[in-house]
């Protein structure tokens, strides 16, 4: 890789390499390098976006990187920069190595140093030995950046001197040997030494790092320390994304040493950042280790409430965040006593676990899959499942590689219950005694936690009292600072009062110079004046004139408004007034054609019950024609009903008429339960002038069906459909499964019902079509042509 440092340049962001540019960014760099004249600054621009071709940009366009190491080659050879030159081999030499070209790019790397070293480009050397050494395995990696800072550091560059200190404590860091993080800690330690000689220099990453390395070697305290730097040094960075992991790991450092106060106050202000920056990982990361941290309390309420109203809408992403989320929640409901819901949780834990064992090897598996025993051991001896809870107590005593004492001690205390009650006695006492040797190994490591624990809190201490008094020099420096501005300031003044008065002394003298060309002058000023008074005087006159004249229109135009707003606010009443009467007179109408359906329909009762009286004096065909009388006035009467109890009393719903009209004849005739009836209406508005038709047509075709489908027959059945067959086409269906209707009827057609079905479908434009389908069927067909302004469905 190659640092902005190569060129001496130190306008690249801290711990950059070089200046990052996004597409825009880049397109005006180009633009930019082009209008340069020949030197550094256009060789460092080249350098820059060839770099950006060679390492940062997705696709594959080593060609571009190559066109513009040409055209830095070309720029030393005409400017005779040697160790431009030097510098571009050396991208030259990267660009190779990332197009997997290494024979080439190790060829031009080994020039490049030798001709350094003949040279004297000390500097140069260092650099191109970095290059080098980032393309090997870790170990030869390790080799050259040791010698290439060296090197940088003979050659008193300070910016790479840093730079490759912090590369070598990167690849510490990622080394997870102890040894590795101790010289990690030491190696990161020697680059902040050097940052802090570079003036201006943010040190936010290398606080960062060095707080990492103090946590994962549990020097809290030291961690905690860093942690705050960070966060200070992150005020004055423009780019605020790294809060919410600042946050997070000073709040992990101090729930570590038991602050949960100071440990709840960051992992709040790290939830509020993480929630900024939509981070999910990390709010779910914070939702976990802070109920962590009150479950370490005992309070196994909060810690749940904690978790669930943290990661609410947050789900775990990866299988060891899913089985941790899992493992706790069994844990929290095990301890409120909740077995069903420790139930789900535990199976749901067991399943990924095993999932996980199947999917990876046992050398990568994180921690939490060597605590699913010991949580599902639990949950099973609290719900007094005797034997699954010894089985996975003693998987994890089985697993050599967990060297959690406090687990331990734990399991051997849960197997003496369980020995107890199943009445081994000899067992008991042998995990009584293994229990009681991990307590005491546990005391001496919580006495060790407790001394850490105070010197951690005394070190942050210390640290924030050297934080203050550092604070406080730099006031005094400042105030020292300003106070030495300030003499300089009146020693300034002093200065420029003598140079004023010298000034005015001159000033004076030529004044006296000009005295009698201004007394000449006087007497044409004096004049001017005059004429300008009277000049001033008209603008005045005039102006007020015009502004009598505008106020005037104003006041016009006001009245005339007002008077406009009154006759409008006149019309609005008038068309209110006459809009309340039209609907009064709307809703009389619609209460007297109510009034008249219903008069209506008493009238036609009044005739039907006349008929019924009459009827019972005749017999035979009169007492039956009477009867189908009564039954079409019925139907009509009916209809008339309908309109007057519905709100609409333009249409009818078909699917409450028919059935009523059905009900209606099947008393008539007395049915009873020997002939059945099968309904299927579709809900479906008709106007009057189909729904009277429609009904009177049921009528007749039901009453045909009563009186001669079913003779010599105990059951029947009479189905009614009404179904919609296309937009606004609908079909009507009267069948039975009786003897049917004779040829010669069906031909002829000279029945008084027959007639009656057929003028009425044709009053309503309807196909009609009888035939005989085991029993006799009446199908009619209302197109929607014909009958458009009759329905609204």
């Amino acid at each position: 890789m190659f640092a902005a440092w190569v060129t001496g340049s130190h306008t690249a962001k801290a711990d950059e390499l070089y200046p990052e540019l996004n597409a825009v960014s880049l397109q005006q760099a180009i633009k930019r390098a082009e209008l340069l004249k020949p030197g550094r600054e256009k060789l460092f621009q080249y350098l820059t976006i060839g770099y950006q071709y060679v390492y940062r940009c997705n696709e594959n366009v080593l060609d571009s990187a190559q066109l513009f190491i040409n055209k830095a080659h070309k720029l030393c050879s005409a400017t005779g920069d040697k160790q431009g030159s030097l510098e571009t081999d050396i991208l030259f030499a990267a660009m190779k190595f990332m197009g997997q070209q290494n024979a080439i790019a190790e060829k031009q790397i080994h020039t490049v140093v030798a001709e350094c070293r003949r040279q004297g480009y000390t500097r140069l050397e260092g650099v191109a030995l970095y290059t080098h050494g980032a393309f090997l395995d870790i170990k030869e990696r390790f080799q050259y950046y040791h010698k290439a800072v060296a090197l940088l550091e003979k050659a008193g560059d300070k910016y790479g001197t840093a730079f490759l200190y912090k590369s070598i404590a990167e690849l510490y860091f990622f080394q997870p040997a102890v040894k590795n993080q101790d010289a990690g800690i030491k190696t990161a330690l020697q680059a902040l030494e050097v940052y802090k000689t570079i003036k201006g220099h943010n040190l936010h990453y290398i606080y960062y790092r060095l707080a990492d390395f103090c946590h994962r070697r549990s020097r809290y305290a030291d961690a905690i320390t860093y942690g705050l730097l960070d966060l200070n040094e992150l005020k004055t960075a423009t780019d605020t994304s790294d809060y919410a992991d600042a946050y997070f790991r000073v709040a992990d450092s101090y729930r570590l040493v038991e602050d949960t106060l100071q440990a709840f106050h960051y992992y709040k202000l790290a939830l509020a950042s993480a929630r900024s920056q939509q981070n999910t990982s990390l709010i779910y990361h914070i939702a976990f280790m802070g109920a962590e941290a009150y479950v370490r309390a005992h309070l196994p309420e909060k810690a749940l409430l904690f978790y669930l109203q943290t990661a609410k809408g947050v789900e775990p992403e990866s299988d060891d965040e899913k089985l941790g989320s899992a493992q706790f929640l069994t844990r929290c409901y095990v301890r409120l006593q909740q077995y069903e819901k420790a139930e789900k949780h535990c199976k749901e834990m067991i399943a990924i676990d095993e999932a996980i064992d199947k999917a990876k090897p046992t050398h990568v598996r994180s921690s939490y899959h060597n605590n699913t025993a010991f949580q599902a051991g639990e949950f099973y001896l609290a719900t007094k499942q005797l034997v699954k809870a010894r089985f996975y107590f003693e998987k994890f005593l089985a697993d050599d590689k967990i060297n959690n004492v406090a687990s331990r001690n734990a399991i051997q205390g849960h197997l003496y219950k369980i020995d107890s009650l199943e009445g081994n006695y000899l067992g008991a006492l042998q995990h009584f005694q293994a229990a009681k040797i991990l307590a005491d190994t546990m005391l001496d490591e919580a006495k060790s936690r407790q001394i850490i624990a105070f010197q951690t809190l005394y070190g942050v201490q210390q640290k924030d009292l050297q934080l203050k008094l550092k604070e406080e020099e730099i006031k005094v420096l400042d105030q020292q600072n300003r106070l030495d501005q300030q003499n300089s300031k009146m020693q300034e003044d002093k200065l420029m009062q003598a140079s004023l008065l010298a000034q005015r002394n001159s000033a004076e003298l030529k004044l006296k110079e000009k005295s009698i060309g201004l007394l000449n002058q006087q007497t044409t000023l004096q004049q001017a004046a005059i004429r300008n008074k009277e000049l001033q005087r008209n603008i005045i006159i005039g102006t007020a004139v015009a502004l009598l004249l505008l106020l005037m229109l104003v006041w016009i135009l006001f009245t005339n408004k007002r008077r406009s707003n009154r006759e409008l606010k006149v019309q609005q009443a008038e068309i209110s007034y006459a809009n309340k009467s039209l609907q009064q007179l709307v809703e009389e109408k619609e209460w007297l054609l109510k009034e008249v359906h219903h008069r209506v329909k008493n009238n036609l009762q009044m005739v039907i019950s006349l008929l019924e009286s009459q009827s019972s004096h005749l017999h035979n065909d009169a007492f039956e024609a009477m009867q189908k009388g009564r039954n079409r006035i019925y139907t009509i009467s009916l209809i008339h009903q309908k309109l007057y109890q519905s709100n609409e009393l333009k249409t009818i719903d078909m699917s409450c008429f028919i059935p009523e009209l059905v009900k209606h004849l099947k008393e008539c005739f007395d049915a009873g339960s020997h002939i059945c009836f099968r309904l299927d209406i579709v809900p479906m508005e008709s106007d009057v002038a189909i729904a009277l038709p429609l009904g009177l047509i049921i009528n007749e075709a039901v009453t045909n069906s009563l009186k001669y489908a079913f003779k010599n027959r105990q059951t029947g059945e009479i189905t009614i459909l009404l179904h919609r067959c296309e937009k606004q086409q609908y079909r009507l269906v009267i069948a039975d499964n009786g003897t049917g209707i004779p040829a010669q009827a069906l031909q002829k057609a000279e029945s008084m019902g027959m007639k009656l079905i057929r003028g009425l479908s044709s009053q309503i434009d309807a196909a009609l079509t009888i035939e005989n389908s085991d029993g006799a069927k009446i199908t009619l067909t209302l197109e929607n042509a014909r009958n458009h302004d009759y329905f609204n469905s």
